[in-house]
């Protein structure tokens, strides 16, 4: 929030993820929007950063960033400019 707060020229894709060990495809796919969605509204009601600064996508269980299942129960932030 920082970040975006700082530099107002900059946007952000809010992408989330969910374990692939747990739940089946369609379930993972809608908790992972649930992630992405949760963190753009406390951004916008909290932060006051423009709705229209923030996009979201939701990665389902389809990508693993990391080895350990729970740790992909997680939430990435890529600014663009």
């Amino acid at each position: 929030a920082r970040y975006l707060l700082d530099n107002p020229e900059v946007n952000v894709i809010v992408t989330g993820y969910a374990d692939n060990t747990t739940g089946s495809a369609t379930t993972n796919q809608r908790i992972s929007e649930q992630r992405a969605e949760a963190v753009a509204k406390v951004l916008i009601s909290k932060y006051n950063i423009s709705a229209n600064r923030i996009t979201t996508k939701a990665a389902g269980d389809k990508i693993q960033l990391f080895p350990t299942a729970q740790w992909n129960r997680v939430v990435t932030f890529t600014a663009v400019k």
